[in-house]
C-alpha cells in the first residue's frame, strides 16, 4: 500500500508536469522511513494487546480505546515524546536542507518505541495461548517455561536498548534544553501579552524601509544578519521611547545595535 501511494504521488507529479522534481529518496524517507516503521510498532502493539485478550473483538476495542487515550492525553497536553506512543517524526522537508535537524531526533525516537515495541513482541510471544490453556493465570505459569534463552536475549537486549535510548532523549530534551509543551507555551504567551500589554496604546516609530544582508548556515540552523531600519514618526506626538523586542542570548546575539540619534539602552 505504501508503495502504491508512492506511485500515485510521483503520477500526480508527472500529470501536474512536475517529472523532473520527483525526488524518490524524500518519499521512501517519509513513507518507509517515517510511515511504514510508524505501522510495524503500532503492529507490534497490536499483536501484544490481541495475545493478552485473547479476543479478536475485544482487542480491536482496545486499540480503538487506545487511540481515543493518546488523543485526550494530547488535548491535556502529554507530549513529551518518551510518553506519547510512537511520537516519532522527521518533521517538515524543505530544498534547503532536506529534513535537517529533525532526522536525529527521528532516529532516536523512532529507536526508543522500536525497542518497546520489541519487548512487547517478546512478551506476546511468551504468553501466546498454548492449546487449551486461555486463562492469563495459567499462561503467566506456563509463560516461565517459555522464557528460552533466545527470547530471555533478545528481551533483555531490547529492554538495554530502550533504556539506553530513552535516557539519551530525556537527557537532550530536558537537561540541555528546557521542555515546555503547549499548554506551557500557551502560559508563557498569555504572561508575555499581560507583562507588554500597559505599552500597546504607546505611540511607536513606524519602519518605512529596510535593507538587511542574511548569511544562512543551514547545516548548523544558524544564520548571521546586518543592516538597517528607517524609522519614522507618523504620529502627531513626540516619542521618547522605542520598543525593542529582544530575545534569550541562546537564541539571537545581538552584537551591535544602536540609534543615528543620542539614546539610553533600558531593559524592561
Amino acid at each position: 500500500m505504501i508503495t502504491l501511494a508512492i506511485g500515485l504521488g510521483a503520477l500526480m507529479q508527472v500529470l501536474h508536469g512536475g517529472a523532473s522534481l520527483i525526488n524518490w529518496s524524500v518519499y521512501a524517507a517519509s513513507l518507509y522511513g517515517n510511515t511504514l516503521l510508524g505501522l510495524l510498532t503500532f503492529m507490534l502493539l497490536g499483536f501484544f494487546i490481541h495475545t493478552m485478550v485473547n479476543n479478536k473483538f475485544a482487542g480491536h476495542a482496545l486499540m480503538v480505546l487506545f487511540f481515543v487515550v493518546l488523543g485526550v492525553l494530547s488535548y491535556l497536553g502529554w507530549e513529551h515524546r518518551l510518553l506519547v506512543f510512537d511520537s516519532a517524526s522527521l518533521g517538515t522537508y524543505s530544498d534547503m536542507n532536506g529534513f535537517g535537524h529533525y532526522v536525529a531526533p527521528f532516529s532516536w525516537t523512532t529507536l526508543y518505541w522500536s525497542a518497546f515495541g520489541a519487548l512487547l513482541f517478546a512478551g506476546a510471544v511468551v504468553l501466546s495461548v498454548r492449546g487449551s490453556e486461555e486463562l492469563l493465570k495459567l499462561r503467566l505459569q506456563i509463560g516461565r517455561h517459555q522464557l528460552t534463552r533466545p527470547v530471555l536475549t533478545f528481551g533483555l537486549a531490547m529492554l538495554i536498548v530502550f533504556i539506553s535510548s530513552g535516557s539519551y532523549i530525556y537527557y537532550n530534551t530536558n537537561v540541555l534544553n528546557q521542555y515546555r509543551n503547549s499548554k506551557a507555551d500557551e502560559a508563557q504567551q498569555a504572561d508575555y501579552e499581560k507583562t507588554l500589554k500597559r505599552f500597546a496604546s504607546l505611540p511607536q516609530p513606524r519602519i518605512t524601509a529596510i535593507t538587511v544582508n542574511v548569511d544562512l548556515f543551514p547545516e548548523t540552523r544558524d544564520f548571521t544578519a546586518t543592516g538597517w531600519y528607517i524609522l519614522k514618526n507618523k504620529t502627531t506626538q513626540p516619542i521618547r521611547y522605542i520598543h525593542l523586542q529582544s530575545y534569550p542570548n541562546d537564541d539571537i546575539q545581538v552584537k551591535q545595535l544602536k540609534l543615528s540619534v543620542p539614546s539610553q539602552l533600558d531593559n524592561l
